[in-house]
């Protein structure tokens, strides 16, 4: 039986794989399903949707037999009340801290292997972990189960993996036939190897594993290829969606699925043609990678913006935002490297043990959170470890690959929303950028003001649209004020209210309306940003009440702080909160200030509309338009081409038109065409067209953005500015056509 496990484990392809199995020992068995489920294509099917997901599920079993073969061996049972109570709690406690981890990364990163033999499209993985192994009477409540297991290990603290599915999500993916190779032994309690062989039963629609005349195959072996235990996983002609080398576009993949891992794993790519200079290397997650690429990230903020934020039921947790410089800063071969940490579908992460276990895309930030400018330079890692099994249930399905869509998780993301959106360092730095990307010569306006009052002179219907703006003006807004260089104390020395001189003015005392979901207090605290996170002596912030705070910020000496009324608080009762920063070895500080509670906020009424006379309609000066700004070609980078016409920014704000941003493409391939066509070569005349061409833009895409976001709002799935900037495409093709007129061209002396 080993000379077959052998002749299996070389296999370099799926048909291989179905020779072998041609072999006269597959006639004196059966094939039994897969958790001795019948027909089980719906269980394994309906999994991850996605092939690296699906990997990643490997991995983490890996990482669970060692944590697990660690603590049997240290003769710890990992249900009793000795066991580590957590998988951090296990890495540290069976591998040390992680500088520890970080100098031995070498070395523990031999623990999990993947390698990648096989051809150049059709490429196999096979997986080797130093993990606990199983014996052969174990692989059907393993290995084979699914849905169910005796292990117990679903009340193991320390593990990741508690669904029991065996890891079976990869099995879709595994070539037309399904075909998955396991071969382990027990490293705690010795024996045989085991082995079996799954495959996909069209027929039946299911997916089966070989069980033989005496039961799984085993056979009696010290030393199995150089290993003495554990297992050995072989995927044939894995779908992977790059077949390209695994050591750099396998390793990115595998990165957005794993934020972060408690032990690294190595990469080798063994296939010949591809194997490049890097033949192996050893990988830890997002987090690591970026350890190794703080040059790409804005040089002010190499430690990523900390958040604390209460989350309901699933308590305080930290959202930790990474900011990238902007592309114009970066390298081409930067660029490359940057967006590597996240994709359109992945930029805000959600894991547990630092697997993710669903994600938002770039979108939520540009739309959700208002930060178009910063909408490919953030990655945003929320981490949700420690929570209850059934807890996880309500949030994350089995396949960890999306979050369920329910009125919990809808809270979860208007928390996120809200944190991201309101963050001063982050609107700051997100007009900073829209600033650099615009024409800094301005916009002509008085000629747009005249030219939209003859307009509306003629048709008074574009008033519904005009009155929804803020008073037209020049927008000459002054550029954000950046932090520059920070150097805390490694404790603070200071802590009080930002502004308010107590001496002199009293102890301070806020108003919270009593229906308030946080009141912002900012604070002044000379600390590093990390101080409460930091694994040197960290300090601690406790409130009293100490159900108070719902969101926190440290940064650059700024404590900002988010104050929700107390349970059982009543209209016009005053209390007094203190807020203390401990100190190690430090007498700690500490402010008090009271708090009032108001009566609930009343809804703002509407604003009564004058009487209009449709004869006379305002002028526009007394009605509004968004800010429009014109980019040039020197300006395009990556995010502009010629065939670009107009891109609407919805900056922060409360959904005026007046926070609109439109910024028009000066130098378009439609504009210039129209120059060329019509022969126009003087600048003077140039200019005319080009401004006829500026407000008819502005207009078209003013009001359509306006019409689509009447009917649609904010729903999900439908990006209002993404279909203007198309529709507008074709719009710009004839605009000038009909807008000008022959006479008119006559008039500006064409040849």
């Amino acid at each position: 039986m080993q000379d077959i496990a052998t002749l299996l484990l070389n296999a370099q392809s799926e048909e291989e794989v179905e020779k072998i199995l041609q072999n006269d020992f597959f006639k004196k068995g059966t094939w039994k399903p897969l958790g001795a489920t019948s027909g089980n294509y719906g269980i394994v099917e309906n999994q991850q949707a996605n092939p690296v997901a699906a990997l990643v599920e490997k991995i983490t079993n890996a990482i669970d037999a060692i944590l697990l073969k660690e603590c049997k061996r240290r003769g710890i049972d990992p249900l009793g009340e000795d066991a580590p109570q957590s998988m951090h709690e296990a890495v540290t406690d069976f591998f040390g801290d992680d500088e520890q981890r970080r100098k031995n990364r070498s070395t523990l990163g031999k623990m999990i292997q993947i390698k990648a033999d096989g051809s150049d499209s059709n490429p196999n993985l096979i997986i080797i972990d130093k993990g606990e192994g199983q014996r052969p009477e174990d692989f059907e409540e393993t290995f084979l189960a699914l849905l169910k297991s005796k292990s117990g290990k679903k009340n193991i603290k320390f593990v990741q993996g508690r669904y029991y599915m065996g890891g079976s999500g990869i099995l879709p993916y595994c070539g037309q036939n399904g075909y998955e190779l396991i071969i382990s032994r027990s490293a705690v309690l010795g024996g045989a190897w085991g082995w079996a062989i799954v495959r996909k039963n069209r027929e039946k629609e299911q997916y089966e594993y070989f069980y033989s005349n005496i039961g799984i195959p085993s056979f009696d072996c010290e030393k199995f290829l150089d290993k003495t235990d554990g297992t050995i996983i072989k995927l044939f002609n894995y779908d992977l969606p790059r077949k390209s080398t695994i050591t750099t576009e396998l390793r990115d993949s595998l990165d957005l699925f794993i934020f972060e891992t408690f032990l690294p794993y190595s990469l080798e790519e063994t296939r010949p043609r591809l194997a490049s200079s890097v033949t192996q290397l050893y990988a830890d997650g997002n987090k690591g990678k970026l350890s190794n690429n703080l040059e790409l990230l804005e040089s002010r903020y190499k430690m990523p913006i900390v958040i604390e934020a209460d989350f309901g039921k699933y308590g305080k947790r930290r959202i930790e935002i990474y900011i990238f410089k902007a592309d114009s800063e970066l390298s081409k071969s930067q660029i490359r490297v940057k967006r590597r940490f996240t994709s359109d579908e992945m930029a805000v992460f959600f894991t547990i043990n630092g697997q993710t276990h669903s994600s938002f895309g770039r979108s939520f930030i540009k739309t959700k959170c208002k930060k178009p400018e910063l909408e490919k330079d953030l990655l945003v890692h929320i981490d949700f470890s420690g929570i209850s099994g059934a807890d996880r249930v309500d949030i994350f399905p089995p396949s960890r690959d999306r979050m369920k869509n329910t009125s919990v998780t809808k809270v979860i993301a208007e928390t996120l929303q809200e944190c991201i959106k309101e963050d001063d360092t982050l609107k700051q730095l997100n007009e900073a950028r829209f600033r650099k990307l615009v024409e800094k010569t301005g916009v002509d306006f008085k000629f747009v003001v005249d030219f939209f009052n003859r307009i509306v002179q003629k048709n008074p219907t574009l008033l519904k649209y005009l009155k929804s703006g803020g008073i037209i003006k020049n927008p000459q807004h002054p550029e954000p004020i950046l932090p520059g260089e920070y150097k805390p104390p490694f404790y603070p020395t200071f802590f009080r209210i930002k502004g308010w001189d107590e001496e002199r003015k009293g102890v301070y005392t806020r108003a919270i309306p009593i229906d308030s979901k946080g009141v912002h207090i900012a604070f002044e605290l000379n600390a590093p940003d990390d101080y409460f996170e930091r694994e040197i002596s960290p300090g601690s912030l406790e409130v009293t009440p100490g159900d108070m705070v719902v969101r926190r910020k440290l940064m650059r000496g700024n404590l900002d702080l988010y104050f929700k009324p107390t349970g059982g608080a009543k209209v016009g009762e005053t209390h007094t909160t203190v807020v203390m920063v401990t100190r190690s070895q430090n007498p700690n500080l500490s402010v008090s200030f009271k708090v009032k509670y108001l009566p609930p906020i009343p809804p703002a009424l509407p604003h009564p509309e004058k009487e209009k006379n449709p004869s006379e309609p305002p002028k526009i000066s007394s009605l509004g338009l968004p800010e429009h700004r014109l980019i040039k070609k020197d300006a395009w980078g990556e995010k502009w081409t010629g065939q670009d016409i107009v891109k609407i920014r919805e900056m922060d704000g409360d959904k005026k038109a007046s926070d609109i941003k439109i910024c028009i493409n000066m130098d378009s391939d439609d504009l210039q065409d129209y120059l060329i066509r019509n022969r126009i070569t003087d600048e003077k005349k140039q200019e005319l067209i080009k401004k006829f061409y500026e407000v008819g833009i502005l207009l078209y895409s003013f009001v359509s953005y306006l019409e689509l976001k009447t009917k649609y709002g904010d729903a999900d799935g439908i990006s209002i500015d993404e279909i203007v900037s198309i529709t507008m495409k074709g719009i710009s093709k004839t605009l000038l056509d009909l807008q000008i007129s022959e006479e008119m061209l006559k008039k500006l002396g064409t040849e």
